[in-house]
């Protein structure tokens, strides 16, 4: 018997960083006053009819490192020019107005959007494992027997806005209530059993038969973990559309119930061909479905990420491997040729369905795929030229908008050398 515990844990934080108004320190098409820069007139320069501050003083200016621009070309353009330099740039801008520097140009966190968040997983883990040996009726085996215990906290924080602040004018567009962010925080925990199996049997000296059982999930993404809400208008639409786009902290990981069985036979010293069988049943995948919702007495398209409890992918099908040397048959001076191929028949259910009620396969997986790869490794070197093939094979659902579009990848060869 075997024992362990461990501790894991990762975390994502972002924090958002903008100007106020980048474009402070350039004016309007034909004007020669700034709307947010109180320097002198004489801070100023008239260039082809356009106001700009200026000149730039050389500490603000990179020379040239070129003379040949265009080569020998006979057009009337300049054979070299400067560049800028940023801090240099920005020194000088400091010197027209201090104050509205601070003010537009220097970077500060920005909370609105839904872009600062920070979100922590911390598991805690341990297992139990046992492995059996012995012969059945002269045949060796092995029994491997596991269990896995986890225990999850998620805590996540980040500025949001706030659907209780929808408000509209007498023309159906926000008010600037809608715009206001505050800080909100989450904590959630899950905990899971995850056990396991891998047997062995050596049916003759040269056939193995072995077999799993197995459950495994997968966490979403921590950037779907983030408690942000985003809330926006369509405002070229009458009346304007609205939208609300919220992560969900407490999403689960999604779960596989896997069985995989394979017949391995060593037929030589240089060859091997194996069969295997895999049926694997997928649930609570993340899903990203607009729906509608009315809020304060207005329609929204509402996406929000959840677990898809109703619906089961599932994946089956059978793999064909043949691996094969010829250093039994070559000469040494030839030795280290061989061949690999595999082949691959995947039959999947995706659980989502098209507008036509046909259901759609797993998406990324295809029907058919195989590989033919031609090597020789010997001497230090290796060499390799591979054909590779899959049938189309589909995207899956995306969403546009509220439309729902169902795209798929055609089929493709690839030769490798």
């Amino acid at each position: 018997m075997l024992f362990g515990t461990g501790y894991n844990m990762q975390d994502k934080g972002k924090t958002y960083w903008s100007q106020e108004n980048p474009s402070a320190y350039t004016f309007r098409n034909g004007a020669t006053d700034s709307e947010w820069i109180n320097a002198p007139d004489s801070e100023k320069v008239d260039i082809a009819g356009n106001t700009l501050w200026g000149p730039l003083p050389g500490s603000a200016l990179n020379p040239g490192n070129f003379d040949d621009f265009m080569g020998s070309s006979n057009a009337n353009l300049p054979n070299t020019w400067a560049g800028i330099n940023i801090p240099g740039l920005f020194d000088y801008y400091r010197s027209l107005d201090s104050e509205a520097f601070d003010q537009y140009l220097v970077p500060r966190p920005n909370l609105t959007g839904g872009n600062t968040y920070g979100v922590k997983e911390e598991t805690i883990h341990a297992y139990a494992e046992m492995i059996l040996e012995d012969e059945i009726a002269g045949m060796p085996y092995m029994l491997d027997f596991g269990l896995r215990y986890i225990d999850t906290t998620v805590t996540s924080w980040g500025y949001s806005q706030d659907p209780a602040n929808i408000a509209f004018d007498e023309d159906g567009l926000f008010t600037d209530a809608v715009d206001t962010v505050g800080l909100v925080e989450f904590e959630g925990n899950y905990k899971k059993l995850l056990p396991s199996f891998n047997g062995k049997l050596g049916l003759t000296d040269d056939l193995v038969w072995r077999l799993s059982l197995s459950q495994a999930i997968s966490r979403p993404p921590l950037t779907n973990l983030s408690p942000v809400t985003s809330i926006w208008q369509n405002e070229e639409k009458t009346p304007p559309e609205n939208f609300i786009y919220e992560n969900d902290p407490g999403l689960e990981p999604y779960y596989a119930d896997q069985l995989d069985t394979t017949l391995e036979w060593y037929y030589s010293d240089s060859g091997t061909l194996n069969l295997a069988f895999y049926y694997k049943e997928l649930h609570g995948f993340v899903i990203y479905e607009p729906t509608r919702e009315t809020i304060n007495g207005a329609s929204f398209e509402v996406t929000r990420p959840y677990n898809d409890d109703e619906n089961q992918s599932r994946i089956r099908g059978y793999e064909l491997n043949w691996l094969q040397t010829f250093d039994d048959f070559l000469p040494d001076p030839l030795a280290g040729f061989g061949v690999q191929a595999n082949y691959t028949y995947n039959n999947s259910e995706s659980g989502e369905y098209t507008d036509d009620g046909e259901q759609l396969p797993f998406k990324g997986l295809s029907d058919h795929q195989y590989n033919v790869v031609a090597f020789y490794e010997n001497h230090g070197l290796k060499v390799n030229v591979a054909y590779n093939y899959r049938s189309e094979y589909s995207l899956g659902k995306q969403w546009y908008w509220s439309n729902a579009l169902n795209d798929w990848t055609s089929e493709t060869l690839q030769v490798d050398e």
